[in-house]
C-alpha cells in the first residue's frame, strides 16, 4: 500500500515541488513525481516541470 504525505507549504510551490521531488526519489511512485510537477509548475519553473512530467507519464 502506498501512502502519500502532505507537507503544509500552503501557497510555496517551490518547497513543495522539492519536497515532492525528494519523496520521488526516496519512492519512485508516479503520484509524487506528478505533485512535483504540478508545484514546479506553478512556481514557474517549466524546465523542471517538464522532467517531472515525463516521469509521471512513465
Amino acid at each position: 500500500m502506498c501512502q502519500l504525505f502532505f507537507y503544509g507549504v500552503l501557497g510555496d510551490h517551490n518547497t513543495a515541488a522539492q519536497k515532492f521531488e525528494k519523496a520521488y526519489t526516496l519512492h519512485p511512485i508516479p503520484a509524487y513525481a506528478n505533485n512535483a510537477y504540478q508545484a514546479y509548475q506553478r512556481a514557474g519553473n517549466e524546465v523542471q516541470a517538464n522532467k517531472f512530467q515525463q516521469l509521471a507519464t512513465k
